[in-house]
């Protein structure tokens, strides 16, 4: 009878002949085996993963990582590398990344790095957001490298900024294993999609610090701008920089006001080209503007909530100098954008347009403030000019005309192709806080401006609104128009 080999009868003979051990000798053979797979998992899970010795070689537990997590680990570690970089001012740090056979990205890289230097940053974080799908190595890369493409977004707080702001990147990274370099480095800019300027919110484009290497001078908290090739030299306009801020400073007291300010002088061509102000403005006699960035969160996300007080992160006065004729003139312009800059939370988050315009902020008060703001400084004579242009021009430019209408511009007349109009509403709507400073003080009209500043002109186009509002600043509404009357004359 053929027995199976599992059967617990006699046992047959073996290959060889030699009789089969009892059960009792294989059970312990099988016990003894189970104690070695033991002792050896024991000392494998012991070991925490740490590498064997050299010229070991033991079980692995490592499972297999996938491209384009590796590729985001790695990119997240170069950023955090070159974020720590620039905080420390350290550039061989922030190029010790960069492919190094590449030398016009390495140029470039090396621009921007001490363009923010100049800056002086107090935050600065490049953050890892997304990436794109994996693609074969450009020429000049290592065989067997693949390039990856991923979306930085760079949180930045410089010294003029009252809040986080950001600007986004795209890095392309080539990897080699689990080496990776940078091979480009672009900025975000008003060509990239639009998809993706909605995807992210609304960041920093055109930056002149992403463009152009760029020389500086600083006295007291304010620094002068210009790129290296410029035909105006920063140093020479520091000092008019100085004293505006010291005015604005002196005039704005001890209300919320950023640490610094940054003032960058531009050509033309320029002046167009930074933050994308021509795609958006029209530049036709403009002089100077400000550029505000938007409040952002610290991983990078645009502010979900932006309260009254907190609209813009920061503003950067942008001069266009071929206006400019003397140190005179670059000092009252530098004052007029300063006084903007000074109150960044107060410059407008949202702007509506068309028959919508009443909803926006009255641009009377935002521009008369910041132009009563640059006749002081420039003395009475500038003072007398204003409301002199203004007494010439009250039969033709003049607001229309009603029981309860201020006779100040509104929004939707501010800004016009006729530029005699266009300074006639600036120096009409700068009578307004001349005529609050001589009723209740300079005070009382920086103070009328903050609460004006976060008001719509719904609110304030005529006396049935406005006079309240001016009451409750201690000041008797029928003075201040009987001033203003006497003002303009």
């Amino acid at each position: 009878m053929i027995r199976s080999a599992a059967s617990p009868e006699t046992p047959t003979a073996g290959p060889t002949g030699a009789a089969r051990p009892s059960r009792a000798v294989w059970w312990a053979a099988v016990a003894a085996a189970v104690v070695v797979i033991i002792v050896v998992a024991a000392v494998i899970n012991g070991a925490g993963g740490a590498p064997a010795p050299v010229g070991q070689t033991i079980a692995s537990s490592t499972t297999w990582e996938p491209p384009l997590d590796r590729a985001e680990r790695l990119v997240t570690d170069i950023l955090t590398r070159r974020s720590s970089a620039v905080l420390k001012g350290d550039e061989q740090a922030w190029l010790a990344d960069v492919d190094p056979g590449d030398p016009e990205v390495l140029a470039l890289e090396r621009v921007r790095f001490r363009n923010w230097q100049q800056l002086r940053p107090v935050k600065f974080d490049l953050l890892y957001n997304s990436a794109s799908p994996l693609t074969l190595p450009p020429s000049g890369q290592p065989s067997g490298a693949v390039v990856s493409r991923h979306t930085v977004h760079l949180v930045m707080q410089m010294e003029a900024d009252v809040a986080l702001n950001r600007a986004d990147y795209t890095y392309t990274v080539a990897l080699t294993g689990d080496a990776a370099r940078v091979v480009d480095v672009a900025h975000l800019s008003h060509d990239s999609p639009d998809a993706d300027r909605k995807r992210f919110g609304d960041p920093v484009f055109d930056a002149p610090w992403d463009t152009v290497p760029l020389r500086s001078a600083r006295q007291g908290s304010v620094t002068v701008l210009a790129p290296e090739n410029s035909r105006w030299d920063p140093a020479a306009y520091v000092g008019a920089a100085a004293r505006a801020e010291t005015f604005v400073r002196s005039l704005w007291a001890q209300r919320r006001a950023p640490g610094g300010f940054v003032i960058l002088l531009a050509d033309d061509r320029e002046f167009i080209q930074w933050f994308g102000y021509g795609r958006t403005e029209s530049a036709e006699g403009v002089a100077g503007y400000i550029n505000c960035a938007e409040i952002s969160a610290a991983n990078g996300t645009p502010k979900d909530v932006i309260l009254g007080d907190d609209s813009k992160a920061g503003c950067r006065a942008v001069l266009r100098m071929s206006t400019v004729r003397n140190d005179h003139e670059a000092y009252t312009l530098m004052v007029h954008e300063l006084a903007h800059a000074i109150g960044p939370y107060l410059m407008t988050d949202v702007y509506f347009g068309g028959d919508r315009e009443w909803l926006n902020k009255p641009t009377w008060a935002i521009e008369g403030f910041a132009e009563w703001a640059e006749n002081l400084a420039g003395g009475d004579a500038e003072i007398r000019q204003g409301t002199d242009l203004v007494k010439r021009h009250w039969a033709k430019y003049r607001p229309s005309e009603s029981d309860l209408a201020i006779p100040l511009p509104l929004n939707q007349d501010f800004f016009t192709t006729d530029a005699t109009r266009n300074t006639f509403n600036y120096e009409l709507s700068a009578t307004f806080f001349r005529a609050v400073e001589q009723t209740g003080g300079r005070q009382k009209a920086v103070d009328l401006y903050v609460k004006l500043a976060t008001s719509s002109e719904l609110v304030t186009d005529t006396r049935l609104f406005l006079d309240p509002v001016i009451r409750e600043h201690g000041i008797d509404p029928d003075r201040l128009w009987q001033t203003h009357q006497d003002v303009i004359g």
